[in-house]
């Protein structure tokens, strides 16, 4: 083997050398063409002289001329689960999870994910509104997407068709249910759709066998003064009940029948008739359910609805009571149709049902509390401290387990018996810009949610493992957005291998009780993690959590309104949080081993908190935190105080003896070993002040800034600026602080970020730099943000960022881009950047677009425009590509195709089975980031194989009349499970791996 690792070695290395020489090459042309960048000495350009606008050209959308490029975009991986309904396969083995453009299909005995369905339209296709299983088929699935598209699925075989009506062009849809309605002496599966337009929603009943061909029955219309559309759509009894909301009313609908019932009659929905009532509810309606039971009076029908300001009103076979309140019979006697009131939420109570006995109501809401009312005695039940507020309810079909799914991306599946989970699937937790409006949008509360995503979420690949990523997260999206910043004090750990939560961690004070509002109904807000940073070894997390008063809560201030702005911040707590990671990962395979939970308890181990890290009279903004790339245990901090600080470990004695743990290791600390007052930040600090007058001291929080060290770890290069002075690039020495030398003039605007990549230095503000520090001149400008109007400039440019992939000397680039603005309801409000006020007009929307650039030319590698604002940007551990985290909760991998290592898969390529697509073959696998080589591509297919579920046909393998051999399977994990998940092994270091456990046989003959 050691002969093959040297050819594959003295293979790179000639790579290497070949690609330098072409990029030599490439410069040297450049330099000469006329049309290129000016040539400016390096005086003025150290300066921000006069040549420094001349050298900003307008960035290319088109790769290198006359180079292929080699970089590949993959599918997108998750999703933001929508606010629909889960569905429970007829054997409840299955749970059908709604995102807002795929369906996703898991196990309820694993929690494992087995297919996703991803719609066939490639350009943005419309969100999904509604899914409904089959009655005629328990493998068919029905999906109604909002722009009125329906699909309708095999989740089985994950294939999937479009749908279509005769009506053209088709209007838009708010629900879907599907009931097998008797229709003379045959049974038809009819789809009730609502549908519509703004002041004009309807139920339509349609034949699913005949949609092309025949018409749709119109069965009710709401209203011409009904501003809201049906959105809550139910049927039951076969069709023979009818129920839909819009605001506040119900509409009940039940079908006519002749006298004794006879419906044989009835053969087309021609023949069918509803009849229907209105109800009037004393509050907005923001969930209902119904059931139906059979009695000696006939078909009865329960109803139940969940309002926006917590009641629950129960209506016991509301339709016939209905019909006797409105008979002329009825005149005589008095029909009680009045409602029975419960009232536990101090909200929406976002979702309720009936259980399958009618027993009991189900509830839930913003409180994380699972509320359980037994109806004859209205007695209580609770089940408390869920993670995050309840958005669905869903009972299964035999009624022994309920689905809930919570507001933090995640669904669980509770055992009626013991209120149990069973089930549990989480993805990415990261906060999302939804396409939904919230269903108590219309209440005027004290306080309004957070509508737009201002600054990148702070995320970090943990470098001892790859396949995990730490990511900061809330307590779901309702509770995140409620303050003026996000509350979001929770560490994801995240794993890209299997696509699933592994654990969340608090980073700062959190409040798990349900009772989280004041007196006044405003929410009670948590720190926000604002920065996370690991150390080269992965040893040390550093994480930054800041948390201020409310302005709200300050009564009795007089002056203007700057006063509460200052007091608020003078009492801003900061901290600096420095965090031991325990690698636990065989505990966690022992534990897997024995049933248990995949968790990470205690993983983290908190063993400094420095308050005031950055300080002047008050606690100071830390605007960047950096870890050493040469030494494990050394970061370094930039706050708003215009200081760098230098952290580093010392051990911990006691009375002149080192302190120790239980299992005997030396304790430490962390400290400033060092602080390096920035010149120039001096001076700013005095002009803007700390002090003088409010206007001032608040001009100071528009400051920011970034640091980068050097890859040999001897230099920190730090960026410390504002809008009002421009913008500095300090050098510092990492070992003496002293300030070696200052750069001007290499930014516009906010600084976005500062990296190294070599003998470069690239600088990303409105503008993108790269310069070259030897020659000390500017290699290259862009103006990155041209496109975007300068009223918004400021807007647009909060999610601008920048990641470096050192091993294949390559940077990314997301730079937001111009959608448009949008009147649409339907309309994704998913790259909204500003707030939405009623009554207006969705803003100008943005989405990112990647760019990925070598620091040797202008002319970018790569370009790909998103649907989505990117909020997280990393570069991959130990590979060449990056890995992006969208304002949808998606993780998509970009990666130059010549990388043999594998950076990351979509959920189409987790080993799951494979998926077609009879309108278009969008569901298929991922990019292929190995190569377009027919031989790799094949053994790329039995690399998953391998990594599949099991060799079934593993014998094969052997040799005809051998005995057989028995392999430990510790043995192939220790294989295939080597590399992380983002960078599996070569194919032929596989084969002589797995050669080697079966050389003990004559001979070894390949499969194939």
């Amino acid at each position: 083997m050691a002969p093959r690792k040297a050819a594959g070695a003295a293979d790179s290395e000639k790579k290497r050398k070949r690609d330098k020489a072409e990029d030599v090459v490439r410069l040297k042309k450049r330099k000469g063409q006329p049309q290129e960048e000016a040539t400016v000495p390096s005086s003025e350009k150290k300066s921000g002289g006069p040549g420094r606008s001349s050298q900003l050209a307008h960035p290319s959308t088109r790769a290198i001329a006359n180079q292929r490029t080699t970089w590949k975009l993959s599918e997108p991986m998750g999703g933001a689960m929508a606010d629909i309904d889960p569905v429970f396969s007829t054997d409840e083995e299955h749970l059908i999870i709604a995102y807002h453009t795929s369906l996703q299909i898991y196990s309820t005995a694993d929690s494992l994910l087995e297919r996703r369905i991803k719609l066939p339209e490639e350009d943005r296709p419309a969100r999904i509104v509604a899914i409904a299983l089959s009655p005629k088929s328990d493998e068919l699935v029905w999906i109604g997407c909002a722009d009125g598209t329906l699909y309708r699925a095999n989740w089985t075989s994950g294939e999937i068709e479009r749908m279509t009506r005769k009506q053209a062009p088709a209007l838009r849809l708010a629900g879907v249910t599907v009931e097998m309605v008797q229709l003379g002496k045959l049974e038809k599966e009819v789809l009730f759709l609502s549908e519509g337009a703004p002041g004009a929603w309807s139920v339509t009943a349609y034949d699913a066998t005949t949609l092309a061909k025949t018409a749709g029955r119109t069965l009710f219309t709401a209203p011409k003064n009904s501003s809201t559309a049906i959105d809550l759509l139910r049927t039951a009894n076969n069709g023979r009940f009818v129920v839909g909301s819009s605001g506040n009313t119900v509409f009940v609908g039940g079908l006519k029948t002749a006298a004794g019932g006879d419906r044989s009659s009835e053969t087309t929905l021609d023949d069918v008739a509803y009849q229907f009532y209105s109800l009037d509810a004393a509050d907005e309606i923001a969930c209902l359910d119904v059931r139906a039971t059979n009695t000696k009076r006939g078909a009865s029908l329960d109803l139940v609805v969940g309002c926006v300001r917590g009641a629950i009103y129960v209506y016991e076979d509301v339709f016939s009571r209905l019909q006797e309140a409105t008979a002329e019979s009825s005149r005589k006697k008095k029909v009680n149709v009045r409602p029975r009131k419960h009232h536990w939420h101090s909200r929406t109570v976002n979702s309720v049902k009936w259980s399958r006995d009618g027993n009991y109501l189900i509830s839930g809401g913003p409180e994380s509390v699972l509320v359980l009312w037994q109806t004859e005695t209205s007695k209580l039940d609770f089940l408390p401290h869920l993670s995050a507020s309840i958005e669905n309810i869903v009972v299964s079909p035999r009624g022994a387990s309920y689905a809930v799914h919570l507001d933090d991306n995640s669904t669980m599946v509770l055992s009626t018996a013991e209120m149990k989970p069973t089930f549990y699937v989480s993805g990415l937790q990261s906060l999302t810009l939804t396409q939904m409006p919230a269903k108590d949008a219309h209440v005027r509360r004290t306080w309004q949610p957070i509508q737009s995503i201002t600054k990148p979420i702070p995320a970090a690949i943990n470098p001892a493992d790859a396949s995990r990523i730490w990511l900061r997260v809330g307590n779901g999206q309702k509770a995140a957005m409620t303050g003026d910043q996000p509350s979001a004090s929770l560490l994801q750990t995240f794993d890209v291998s299997s696509f699933r939560s592994v654990a969340k961690q608090p980073l700062a004070r959190t409040n798990p009780t349900e009772n989280n509002m004041t007196t006044q109904g405003q929410p009670l807000t948590e720190p926000t993690v604002t920065h996370l940073c690991a150390s080269r070894d992965g040893q040390w997390l550093a994480s930054v959590d800041e948390w201020q008063p409310p302005e709200r809560d300050i009564s009795g201030m007089p002056g203007e309104p700057l006063l509460k702005k200052e007091w608020a911040r003078d009492r801003r707590e900061v901290h600096l949080k420095f965090w031991s990671v325990s690698d636990r990962r065989e505990e966690d395979a022992a534990a897997a081993a024995a049933g248990a939970a995949d968790e990470d308890v205690n993983a983290y181990d908190l063993v400094t908190r420095i308050d005031e890290a950055h300080f002047t009279s008050k606690a100071e903004t830390i605007f960047a935190v950096e870890a050493d790339t040469r030494h494990g245990s050394r970061f370094v901090t930039l706050g708003d105080d215009a200081v760098v600080r230098f952290w580093g470990i010392k051990t911990r004695v006691r009375d002149g003896l080192v302190a120790k743990d239980d299992a005997g290791r030396p304790l430490v600390s962390w400290h400033c070993t060092q602080s390096v007052p920035l010149p120039l930040g001096e001076t700013d600090d005095e002009k803007n002040g700390h002090g003088g007058s409010p206007a001032a001291r608040h001009n100071s929080d528009r400051r920011n800034g970034a640091l980068a060290f050097s890859e040999d770890g001897s230099t920190v290069f730090a960026a410390f600026g504002g809008p009002d002075n421009e913008a500095v690039l300090y050098t510092i020495d990492a070992e003496s602080g002293v300030v070696r030398d200052t750069l001007q003039g290499m930014f516009r605007g906010r600084i976005r970020g500062v990296a190294v990549m070599g003998s470069s230095l690239v600088l990303l503000s409105a503008d993108l730099r790269v310069f070259d520090i030897v020659a000390d001149e500017l290699r290259y400008g862009l103006t990155v943000l041209d496109s975007i109007p300068e009223a918004e400039l400021s807007t647009a440019s909060a999610l601008t960022q920048l990641a470096v992939g050192r091993l294949a000397n390559t940077f990314v680039v997301a730079v937001p881009y111009k959608l448009g603005a949008s009147t649409s309801e339907t309309d994704a409000a998913t790259t909204a950047t500003a707030p939405k006020k009623t009554g207006q007009t969705t803003p100008s929307r943005f989405a990112s677009r990647l760019i990925v650039y070598s620091p040797d030319h202008a002319e970018p590698l790569f370009t790909k425009n998103l649907p989505h604002l990117v909020v997280s940007l990393l570069p991959a551990v130990g590979l060449s590509g990056f890995l992006v985290i969208d304002a949808a909760a998606q993780m998509w991998s970009i990666a130059d195709a010549a990388d043999t290592a594998s950076l990351g898969q979509s959920l189409a390529d987790l080993n799951l089975p494979s998926t077609t697509s009879t309108a278009s073959n969008a569901i298929a696998a991922t990019l292929d980031i190995n190569g377009d080589d027919d031989d790799e591509e094949e053994a790329d297919e039995d690399m998953h194989d391998a990594n599949g579920a099991g060799a079934e046909d593993e014998d094969t393998y052997g040799v005809e009349d051998a005995h057989d051999v028995v392999i430990a399977p510790q043995k192939l994990r220790e294989i295939f499970e080597a590399a992380p998940a983002t960078a599996s092994t070569s194919i032929e270091e596989l084969f002589w791996q797995v050669s080697g456990l079966l050389s003990s046989l004559p001979s070894v003959v390949r499969a194939g």
